[in-house]
């Protein structure tokens, strides 16, 4: 079993990779606690959050099967700016995309490791305009940062001395869930009126680290590989996809005419587990081992069940 935390911009880590908390063989049905809870505060314009950020990776492999997912932060309190619908699948060729992970360091002790990054162009959300209303996508960089949940990838599998550094088979990768990735830039996409559709793509850096650890003196090793993604370091130009219908009831919030400030408040489901229907393939290929898979990546839905108020 294998806890690693991730890195945010609040709580970096060495070299911006992920922090290996616990590497060990248990027991199959015996507990192992690793406890790493960040309180992290950050004071915003009007109000102070206390957040409370410990994303970590887990991977489990047994001779039962492996598996690897991600731990997501628990928040106790954040102020959301706005809602996000879902929305159906857009029409449109996607971008091409590939992911050629460059590796930047191995080392061979005390356990073997490799590390490297790429960058791929990812969908990160559909904008809507309708008559009279101007719409356009905005990333903030700096603190605090915009941040969206996209989909990591990872695989666990057994592997001996000679394989140790090669990343597991094309097979045994699968999705491991949402991870937040922070902007680092600050950019605003075009602008949408009179109910053009479009989607947005972004350019998001993903992080490759690959682990291989023994219990058996160096001759069988416990081999995983994590991508995940990391940073969106800028916007590509909007993708169009038609027109927008407008629903024939809108909602309450939007009867009008009204003057001066208007107080609007929305609630939210809870949708911190939705997956948004504009997921990207995109082609990885890893180093110098002439390996390859092609991915699913999407966007994730974040939202709590507190009512959210709006102010125009």
């Amino acid at each position: 079993m294998a806890v690693h935390r991730l890195p945010t911009f609040a709580n970096p880590t060495p070299d911006w990779r992920s922090e290996v908390l616990y590497q060990g063989v248990a027991p199959c049905g015996v507990p192992v606690k690793v406890d790493n809870i960040i309180d992290l505060r950050e004071v915003g314009r009007n109000d102070t959050a206390i957040l409370y950020d410990s994303p970590q990776y887990i991977v489990v492999i047994s001779k039962n099967g492996s598996h690897i997912g991600v731990v997501t932060p628990t928040i106790t309190r954040i102020h959301v700016a706005a809602h996000l619908e879902k929305s159906g699948a857009v029409a449109g060729a996607d971008p091409e995309s590939f992911c050629n992970v460059t590796i930047q360091g191995q080392t061979y002790s005390p356990e073997p490791e490799d590390w490297g990054y790429c960058t791929a162009p990812t969908k990160l959300a559909c904008l809507n305009s309708i008559q009279g209303l101007q719409v356009r996508f905005k990333v903030q960089g700096g603190v605090p940062a915009s941040a969206m949940y996209l989909e990591g990838w990872g695989a666990a599998c057994m592997s001996d001395l000679n394989r140790a550094m090669e990343p597991c088979e094309a097979d045994a990768w699968s999705s491991a869930g949402k991870f937040r990735a922070f902007s680092v830039v600050a950019q605003v996409s075009d602008v949408l009126a009179d109910g053009q559709r479009a989607v947005v793509w972004g350019y998001v850096y993903y992080q490759y680290e690959h682990y291989a650890y023994s219990d058996w003196g160096g001759f069988a090793y416990y081999v995983y590989d994590l991508l995940y993604p990391a940073k969106i370091t800028g916007l590509a130009p909007l993708q169009m996809a038609g027109l927008y219908t407008q629903p024939p009831a809108p909602p309450s919030y939007a009867s009008g005419p009204l003057r001066g400030d208007v107080e609007v408040w929305l609630t939210p489901t809870k949708t911190t587990d939705n997956k948004l229907p504009i997921s990207t393939s995109i082609g990885v290929g890893i180093g110098v081992y002439g390996f390859s898979l092609s991915i699913t990546v999407s966007p994730y839905e974040a939202g709590d069940d507190s009512t959210t108020r709006l102010r125009p």
